[in-house]
């Protein structure tokens, strides 16, 4: 799965503002980012630390949705993976499930309603 980054502290790079809470899919867009992160200024996003993220966030900037939006941006992380698709590509050939023109994420709906039915 590619990495997911949140900022926790707000930070200023060049004419950019990061806030509390923003997502960074892209380390390569964020000018210094690998001290920004030294300095915690970034954290790494992961299942494991969403409920601390999620609650640091509320606590910071009193964001209620916090963990829905961190939920988001790993589920959309986990679709664009590119090992991820190739999974559900096969077990959808294996199962016979038609993937023309439907999302990734409709096809895992798809298979799952299979699965249980």
């Amino acid at each position: 799965m590619q990495s997911i980054s949140v900022v926790r502290r707000p930070f200023r790079v060049g004419h950019k503002m990061y806030l509390p809470g923003d997502v960074i899919a892209d380390p390569g867009t964020v000018p210094f980012f690998t001290s920004k992160r030294r300095d915690g200024k970034i954290a790494e996003l992961t299942e494991h630390n969403l409920q601390e993220l999620a609650t640091y966030m509320f606590l910071r900037q009193g964001t209620p949705d916090a963990e829905a939006k961190l939920n988001k941006a790993l589920e959309e992380a986990k679709y664009s993976d590119p090992a991820y698709i190739e999974k559900v590509t096969k077990l959808a050939d294996k199962q016979g499930v038609d993937m023309t023109g439907k999302s990734i994420k409709d096809v895992v709906e798809e298979l799952k309603a299979t699965k249980k039915g």
